[in-house]
């Protein structure tokens, strides 16, 4: 996912009251959440005990804070849609 791209979309859709183009981003958006929130969820019951025992340079971890930073700039494009989406 690359933020600057989506985030270039979300606001050029609005500036071009391209709503339905801001809506498919949004829910696009949504979908990848709901993707990243079931990947954790089995992530985590796979490996809680490796993770637990296992130093945080480990390539389980590494993995594990790759999601994360991805999932938090899913967040925060579905922020910055939801903002524009207020602004109709």
């Amino acid at each position: 996912m690359n933020r600057k791209q989506i985030e270039f979309d979300i606001v050029n859709a609005h500036t071009y009251s391209d709503y339905e183009k801001l809506n498919s981003i949004y829910f696009e958006l949504i979908n990848l959440r709901g993707k990243l929130d079931r990947w954790f969820t089995k992530y985590l019951d796979m490996f809680d005990e490796k993770m637990n025992s296992s130093k945080r340079n480990d390539p389980v971890w590494k993995l594990y804070h790759a999601k994360s930073d991805q999932y938090n700039d899913v967040i925060q494009s579905i922020k910055t849609a939801e903002y524009y989406l207020k602004k109709k």
